[in-house]
């Protein structure tokens, strides 16, 4: 019971890591890391270069309504929370700034240097927050919607899961670097 249960703990711990970090790369920030493990969990389940197929799943993701709506939703949620974090970083900044030239009371000048940085850190976290579940919407389109990306570019769809990474893989050197080679057979639908 104990070694199933100190595996099981592994297999979370490994879990929240690659969640929050990418296998690779490390950014200097917490929220390039955030970025990075979004890339990261598409290439290394699927083969899938994130950067490259994402304005393609979007296609695909906004015509079902819900999951367009959702992903809208998220991402609305993560630009107001950037916004914010980055309007609070410069009026704390700008404040700081004015109060050491111009200000004359103290009183303000140990709010603003007290609280702005605190302020800060608060937006800092709901920023992370808002990326997490927007990294959550945008790998639930992924993980749903990635036979629909590659029946959209024609490309034949994988029959396992190795063979995946070389569909995409393919469908990559076609579309962004023009090769062709291995020649792909595409798959159109039936013309009634």
């Amino acid at each position: 019971y104990a070694k199933a249960d100190d595996t099981q703990g592994d297999s979370r711990t490994v879990a929240e890591r690659y969640q929050r970090l990418a296998r690779e790369l490390r950014a200097p920030t917490q929220l390039g890391n955030d970025a990075a493990a979004l890339g990261s969990y598409c290439e290394t389940r699927y083969g899938i270069d994130f950067d490259f197929f994402w304005p393609r799943f979007l296609l695909v993701a906004q015509k079902d309504a819900k999951l367009g709506e959702a992903l809208a939703s998220a991402k609305i949620q993560l630009d107001f929370s950037i916004l914010a974090l980055s309007l609070s970083t410069l009026t704390v900044g700008a404040w700081t700034v004015f109060l050491a030239f111009a200000g004359n009371s103290l009183a303000t000048a140990l709010a603003v240097v007290g609280l702005g940085p605190l302020v800060v850190y608060i937006w800092l976290a709901i920023v992370h927050v808002a990326y997490s579940g927007f990294a959550d919407m945008v790998q639930s389109a992924i993980d749903l919607n990635r036979f629909q990306v590659l029946a959209m570019l024609r490309h034949p769809l994988p029959v396992s899961t190795d063979d995946e990474a070389r569909c995409w893989a393919a469908a990559q050197g076609l579309t962004l670097f023009d090769q062709h080679r291995p020649n792909v057979a595409f798959r159109h639908p039936a013309t009634p």
